[in-house]
């Protein structure tokens, strides 16, 4: 077997194989970037709820110095499908102001102080006022949970945009591969036919 047969038959399996390459390459990285893409919004989401209660238990810590609370006491009330629900927030610094007049220890606390000094004011003004800003406080949460969420999501979109340009040029790199391969065993395979037809007639003419 000459060089150029073994050349032949080389860029053949090479460019079988090169094929092979291509279409796994076509097939399974996109089914793996989308995998990753929907890891990265999933994540985005959490990291948005993360944000969202941290920046609730926040707001409502600066009503009234009711950041004295700790931190575990916000966290077993606040979660991720309550922490920019308004009503639900009303509710439970409402809550914690109708125990101000329950006990002596409450009432010595600095919210309590502040709220019953503006009872003297209104009786609704207390009510009123902190239910205003625990409104606040959801509104405000809710857009940072959004806000964190959209970053998240647009940074998963890119890391999965430029996946996806990779594998794409990947499989044009292997293509413009395999057709060298094909181009160069499509010239062999010509020369080596050409060469038969000439052994071949010449023979024929010895043979006359």
């Amino acid at each position: 077997m000459t060089l150029a047969d073994k050349v032949e038959k080389g860029c053949l399996r090479c460019g079988c194989g090169l094929g092979g390459v291509a279409a796994g390459v076509g097939i399974i990285g996109p089914i793996a970037v989308k995998g990753l893409e929907n890891a990265g919004v999933f994540s985005a989401a959490q990291k948005g709820i993360a944000k969202g209660i941290d920046k609730t238990i926040e707001g409502l810590g600066n009503i009234y110095e009711l950041n004295l609370f700790s931190y575990s006491y916000w966290s077993a009330k606040i979660n991720g499908t309550n922490f920019s629900n308004k009503n639900i927030l009303i509710n439970i610094v409402n809550e914690i102001y109708n125990k101000c007049t329950e006990s002596a220890a409450a009432g010595k606390t600095l919210f309590c102080k502040a709220t019953l000094a503006m009872g003297e004011e209104s009786n609704m003004l207390p009510v009123k006022t902190i239910s205003e800003m625990a409104a606040e406080a959801a509104e405000v949460a809710g857009k940072v949970s959004k806000t964190t969420e959209e970053a998240g999501i647009a940074l998963a979109n890119t890391a999965s945009y430029n996946s996806y340009v990779a594998i794409a040029y990947s499989i044009i790199a292997i293509l413009i591969i395999l057709l060298v391969m094909v181009i160069i065993y499509l010239t062999l395979r010509y020369r080596r036919k050409k060469r038969m037809n000439k052994k071949i007639q010449y023979t024929k003419l010895l043979n006359q």
